[in-house]
């Protein structure tokens, strides 16, 4: 991280907003982030219980501090809530010339005041003027700007009355304005208009989504971002960031910024384990011997699978070359239907089964996997008429008839129906121990 980032903001005891919506929103964006703490909350989705005031001096202190020891690239400003507070952070910024983002925060998402009524004239007279950037909201925009928000055309009018406080730049969030898209009102150094569009995402209560947003805006500015990339980026993350909310307690609901992240590793982690299981195949003597004529594939899903996109497998499945087994092609999510929704369809039961590969059925491979494993079926012409004509609908069908005789069952085959040819699938918590337990069967066939 060569990037530094500094957030003057309130502390949020439910860390879905403030400085720990920050900290979380720099460091998911690669960026080190700093803190001047202006107050302390006691809050949760509930409300407000508590508010404790930092005094001025202090928060002063912490600034300078950081600014003559550290140096930032950026700097966000998130609660400050009184005239003092106002007033320490204009003096501890005089003479910088790094880029500041305000966040002009005045209510909790509860209803709550996190601004002093009589402290908006002074947070426009001395803060605006130095933001190199500034994010209301349309709320905060009425305030700021004295216009009633009904109406795109009404919310560029209150952005460019806002940009003549002193402001650099304006982006004006429409979460709060109706309509299925939320669209976001950019008025850059040059009084040029831009307009960045998302689909509406229809969650109540959302907590500290406009910190996620102003503090990703902070992040890539501090990364040398052009000023309105860095807001199309901010808000690309931020969407995706709530869109991926996570429920904290009984109705808390706050933005994810590292479920971009999470996913990503762990999709590399899936590929990965499957290319080591990958290779254990293809060094296994007379592994070609277990696949089936319409061949074999193995599949590994993600710990919390949505959908088959979310099972990688083998494009061109795995291939018999005489006694052995080769891959036809390469892996990718979604690239199996059936072996994907064997394996989701297992997943139901027991979330940590998260591997599957088909081999062929004959009755000695069953007879040898029933003494060494737990082995169940299915009798695919019992299977209902509708579901035939789905693809993908047997096989979880299937699976789902044989563990409801068997729960515990590793080992789950049918012996075909019309047109369609008897099968075996192996299941396991990872794609190396399907590899094994099919290699154990191999032994003695």
């Amino acid at each position: 991280m060569k990037k530094i980032a500094l957030s003057v903001a309130g502390s949020d005891s439910s860390a879905g907003a403030g400085i720990q919506a920050d900290l979380k929103t720099f460091t998911a964006l690669g960026v080190y982030g700093c803190t001047a703490v202006t107050a302390i909350t006691s809050q949760t989705g509930s409300g407000i219980s508590g508010i404790l005031q930092i005094p001025p001096k202090m928060i002063e202190t912490q600034i300078r501090t950081i600014l003559k020891e550290i140096s930032p690239d950026a700097i966000k400003i998130g609660m400050v809530y009184g005239k003092k507070t106002i007033n320490s952070i204009r003096k501890s910024l005089e003479g910088s010339n790094i880029p500041v983002i305000l966040d002009p925060v005045m209510i909790a998402g509860t209803g709550e005041p996190l601004l002093d009524p009589d402290a908006v004239a002074y947070l426009t007279s001395n803060l605006l003027p130095i933001a190199t950037m500034i994010t209301p909201n349309v709320f905060e925009a009425e305030t700021l700007s004295g216009l009633k928000i009904t109406s795109m055309q009404s919310a560029v009018d209150a952005a460019q009355k806002i940009k003549k406080m002193g402001p650099d730049n304006v982006v004006l969030t429409g979460g709060h304005l109706p309509g299925r898209f939320v669209i976001d009102v950019i008025i850059d150094t040059r009084n040029r208009i831009f307009k960045i569009s998302n689909r509406r995402l229809r969650y109540d209560r959302m907590h500290g989504g406009g910190c996620t947003f102003s503090a990703s805006l902070t992040a890539f500015i501090a990364r040398n971002f052009p000023t309105v990339y860095a807001c199309k980026m901010a808000n690309q993350f931020t969407h995706v960031s709530l869109k991926n909310r996570v429920i904290i307690g009984s109705h808390l609901i706050v933005s994810s910024q590292f479920s971009k992240l999470y996913d990503f590793a762990e999709r590399y982690e899936v590929y990965v384990d499957l290319r080591r299981a990958i290779d254990l195949i293809k060094a296994t003597p007379y592994f070609g011997r277990l696949i089936p004529e319409t061949q074999s594939n193995i599949g590994y899903s993600i710990t919390e699978p949505k959908h088959i996109s979310d099972v990688m497998a083998i494009n061109g499945r795995i291939v018999k070359v005489g006694d052995n087994a080769r891959l036809a092609s390469g892996l990718g999510f979604g690239a199996s239907k059936h072996v994907a929704s064997a394996i989701l369809s297992y997943m139901r039961l027991k979330p940590f089964m998260r591997s599957a590969m088909n081999i062929k059925y004959d009755s000695k491979i069953i007879s040898i996997a029933g003494k060494i494993f737990i082995v169940a079926m299915y009798d695919r012409t019992k299977e209902p008429k509708k579901l035939k004509k789905e693809e993908g609908h047997s096989i979880s069908w299937g699976v789902t008839q044989a563990l409801g005789n068997n729960p515990n069952a590793d080992i789950i085959y049918h012996k075909g129906d019309f047109g369609k040819e008897a099968m075996t699938l192996v299941f396991a918590s990872t794609p190396t121990e399907v590899i094994k337990k099919i290699t154990r069967i191999l032994k003695d066939y």
